[in-house]
């Protein structure tokens, strides 16, 4: 009856309190009912054994429950002995609640001597007790009574003591399994771990039911079986799973593991798995059954086989990057792929782009010439990104001449895109060298012998692709919708006036001129959102715009036929008063054809529709100049400027 009740409910519960001290009351009662006599007057019912029980397994409660119970029952009995009677139990009692405190202070006090002890002390209170019972001599109680009591109850209170707490450890340990059974189903569901077991005798296979989530298959619809769970690995990992567990078999081993794929019946989905297996063997050392384990880990996989590629690839063009170069040039020198290629490759002209345009632009650069050479290379050739704007290629089993093929065809893929593409022009200076046999040195000798004839070719490309480049960035500021139709004209128009009455020289006009068509060169680099934005712009964005005069600086210095009007193009935004930009010139400082520059292309941006600002009338547009000569504008410049307009009102 004990264990029902520790089974359903929980020790320091109400309810297990309440129920355990009314059995441990009625059997007082039964004891109390069926005495053992051992003669007229001298009766043993052990009430002091039961109600000391319940104190010290129940608690307070169950002792109180208990000892109400036989209290009643006893009362009910009447007779001479009553309060000794109700004294016996209440002191039974008692000593078992304070027994029960100290165990919850400290474990080991649960031992048979200790439990002996507890008992001789309590019946000794009791034997005391009787002597209170009237017609009760104390010969009685020493000679009859103190014998059979100080003997057997002492050992009895330990073998119902011990019973109980074998009882309460069986059912202590079946809850924990039970608990731990729970855990390991959660944990494994949360790890994605299944279990299984194959019974080599029989032959079979049983899996838990994660396992069936894993493999993608249901319960009720799949057989496991050895051939079966074959079935689910995909076909290129089969026959090393198989190969894997038959030789672990064979050879005896305790355990083994491995890492495969599966591939999910119904939804063909491609999943990773980790097994591993334990062996279990007869008394001989045969292996009659193997337990194992299989994880989920294809999200592991996955962000291995990302970081396995992030290592060995380049993240912007998807080639390979020069680690990964360098560790096949140290496999391929010592194989038997001669002869061996090496191509290098140089993207030119690339600083201008990113200097001018942005970096978003160069990206875009190397991204095609990676296109173009991959295009050019064959499938099993390895292509590489080895620096900024170099590029390698090792081509086994390529001997010269067919190595001049693939050059060739490389200039032909650049051309053909030049030829189809709107983009800016695009250049690769590309050098070759082939190794006949391994005694031609180390592939990182020819590795350099190709750059050395790579930069022999991007010197004489220099000049002509930069030009063209420059050349492109003219056209594409032609373009742009933020320069107003003839601007440039009407500009270039007053600044050779002006620059006459100023008295410049044929040089000076000439540079003036050019500098009027070529001056706003460094706004291709700016952002349409910038140019165009119709409202005043952030802080930021002014600090994008005031970088245009050094971005039109770099382009036209990359460019033999704008090289003269780098330094004014530069300087073409810096104010009389010195606080222009960039350099903060001021006065005379300033070139004046730069001076001049910025008066007549105030007068024109006001005179003309922007995205920013409607047009105003000469009339205003000339009383806006007079009223930052002196600041801006050069009083001087100002006053020809106005002799040179006044007129045409």
């Amino acid at each position: 009856v004990y264990t029902m009740i520790v089974r359903r409910w929980d020790k320091d519960s109400y309810f297990y309190a309440l129920h355990f001290g009314v059995l441990f009351g009625v059997v007082t009662i039964l004891g109390m009912m069926m005495p053992f006599v051992l003669e007229p007057g001298v009766v043993f019912d052990g009430r002091s054994i039961v109600l000391s029980i319940a104190g010290i397994f129940g608690g307070p409660l169950t002792a109180l429950v208990a000892a109400s119970i036989a209290a009643v029952y006893r009362v009910s009995i009447g007779g001479t002995g009553i309060y000794v009677g109700l004294a016996t139990i209440i002191f039974s009692a008692a000593f078992g609640i304070a027994y029960f405190y100290l165990l919850r202070r400290d474990k080991k006090l649960l031992t048979p001597l200790n439990l002996i002890i507890f008992s001789l002390l309590l019946n000794l209170l009791n034997l005391y007790l009787f002597t209170f019972i009237p017609g009760l001599s104390t010969a009685v109680i020493i000679n009859k009574l103190a014998p059979p009591i100080l003997l057997l109850y002492p050992p009895a209170t330990v073998i119902i003591a011990y019973v109980i707490s074998a009882q309460e450890a069986r059912i202590n340990a079946e809850i924990k399994l039970r608990e731990n059974e729970q855990r390991l189903k959660k944990t494994q569901e949360i790890a994605n771990i299944g279990s299984w077991e194959l019974d080599l005798i029989s032959g079979t296979l049983t899996w838990s039911p994660e396992v069936f989530n894993i493999f993608g298959v249901e319960t009720d619809q799949f057989q496991p079986g050895y051939e079966s769970f074959l079935q689910l690995v995909h076909p290129a990992d089969r026959k090393r799973v198989d190969q894997a567990y038959q030789s672990s078999v064979q050879e005896g081993l305790d355990c083994y593991e491995i890492e495969h794929q599966i591939v999910r019946p119904v939804s063909k989905e491609l999943r990773y798995v980790h097994e591993r297996c334990e062996h279990i063997k007869n008394k001989t050392g045969k292996i009659i059954r193997s337990v194992g384990m299989v994880q989920d880990v294809t999200e592991r996989k996955l962000i291995e086989n990302k970081l396995r590629y992030i290592s060995l690839h380049d993240q912007l063009t998807g080639l390979y990057n020069r680690a990964y170069f360098e560790e096949e040039l140290k496999r391929l020198h010592k194989s038997r792929e001669y002869p061996v290629t090496i191509i290098s490759a140089d993207t030119d002209g690339l600083k201008l782009v990113n200097d001018t345009l942005g970096h978003s632009e160069g990206d875009k650069m190397l991204i095609t010439c990676a296109e173009i050479l991959r295009n050019s290379l064959r499938e099993g050739d390895i292509l590489a990104r080895i620096g900024g704007d170099e590029f390698a290629a090792v081509l086994p089993g390529v001997d010269a001449g067919t190595g001049e093929i693939i050059y060739g065809r490389i200039k032909e893929n650049t051309i053909s895109y030049n030829h189809n593409s709107s983009s800016l022009p695009l250049s690769l200076s590309v050098g070759m060298a082939t190794a006949e046999n391994s005694g031609d040195g180390t592939l990182f000798d020819l590795l350099k012998t190709a750059d050395d004839f790579m930069y022999r070719e991007k010197m004489d490309h220099r000049s002509s692709t930069r030009n063209q480049i420059v050349q492109a960035l003219m056209v594409a500021l032609s373009e742009r919708d933020f320069i107003a139709e003839g601007h440039a004209d009407r500009v270039q128009d007053l600044c050779r006036q002006m620059g006459i009455k100023a008295g410049l020289t044929s040089s000076q006009l000439s540079d003036l001129a050019l500098l009027a068509q070529v001056h706003d060169l460094g706004k291709v680099g700016i952002p349409d959102y910038i140019l165009f934005k119709p409202g005043p712009l952030s802080e930021v964005e002014w600090a994008t715009m005031r970088m245009h005069p050094e971005k039109g600086y770099r382009i036209a210095s990359a460019s033999p036929d704008l090289a003269a009007v780098a330094e004014l193009i530069l300087k073409h935004h810096e104010h009389y008063d010195g606080q222009g930009y960039p350099l903060g010139l001021s006065g005379e400082a300033i070139p004046i054809e730069c001076r001049i520059l910025s008066i007549v292309d105030a007068y024109d941006a006001m005179t003309n529709d922007r995205p920013y600002s409607n047009a105003r009338s000469q009339i205003e547009a000339i009383a806006e100049i007079k009223k930052f000569a002196g600041s801006q504008f050069d009083p001087l410049l100002v006053r020809i400027f106005i002799a040179i307009i006044e007129p045409r009102s």
